[in-house]
């Protein structure tokens, strides 16, 4: 059996605000290390949520008047 070596081949970013709201993210991910493109993964991950989703009270408010609830 082969020794398992921990060595960076590089480093992405991963944006998941819009995976707290979609609750999914299934894209690739751009590895760059020192300024250098090294390649990709594909990353593919569910957010699951402990706290159940607040519930949203109609407005007295028209939606141009008020903040809207997502």
């Amino acid at each position: 059996e082969e020794p398992k070596v921990n060595e960076l081949i590089g480093k992405g970013k991963v944006d998941i605000s819009d995976t707290l709201v979609n609750r999914q993210f299934d894209d690739w991910v751009k590895l760059q290390l020192n300024g250098t493109y090294w390649g990709g993964i594909y990353l593919k991950m569910t957010y699951y949520s402990v706290v159940p989703p607040i519930a949203c009270r109609p407005s007295k408010l028209s939606p141009n008047d008020g903040l809207l609830c997502p």
